[in-house]
């Protein structure tokens, strides 16, 4: 069992959809408009999933790599709009190309193989896709796709420019 399958059934109890939160989503939502294809890369209870399938319009996946976050997720209302599947953020099984958009949010520190897990968000991203990735670290690759200081930097095969608040890094890119 692993970390978050224990935190998994009060994980949204013990962190809140607040204000700060709800802040947060209506910038990622608002810079992933018009995205007919998301996935949210660590998406835990599904709080964020669902709520970008109600308001994009859009087909929505989510993947996590723990069953009981999934578990919680799959029972959230509105759930029933979300593809759900198990999914290592570095082993993606999806085809490539087939985004348009990706979402992570408070995942990428957490990964153990953080490049290959950036490679894999470019490998599933489609020409002209966009990236929105929230993280704590400051430098989650070597060469940072979500690094405020050096946003303009490919990583992956991922061009970015990034909001400069420090909650949203990664906000736009495209494939090389």
């Amino acid at each position: 069992m692993s970390h978050f399958d224990a935190l998994a059934p009060d994980y949204d109890r013990l962190r809140p959809a607040g204000e700060g939160w709800q802040e947060l989503a209506g910038r990622t939502l608002a810079a992933l408009e018009g995205a007919r294809r998301l996935l949210d890369v660590g998406c835990g209870t599904g709080r964020f999933a669902v709520l970008a399938a109600e308001r994009l319009g859009g087909r929505v996946w989510g993947v996590d790599a723990s069953d009981e976050m999934l578990r919680e997720a799959r029972s959230r209302p509105g759930a029933e709009r979300v593809g759900w599947r198990r999914a290592d953020a570095a082993e993606l099984p999806f085809k490539p190309g087939w985004f348009d958009a990706v979402h992570s949010h408070l995942v990428l520190h957490l990964v153990a193989d953080r490049a290959a897990a950036v490679t894999e968000i470019a490998r599933v991203l489609g020409p002209g896709g966009r990236v929105v990735v929230g993280t704590f670290a400051p430098a989650p690759t070597s060469s940072p796709i979500v690094n405020q200081a050096k946003c303009t930097q490919s990583c992956g095969g991922i061009r970015c420019s990034c909001n400069q608040r420090p909650t949203m890094h990664a906000d736009s890119g495209e494939r090389n």
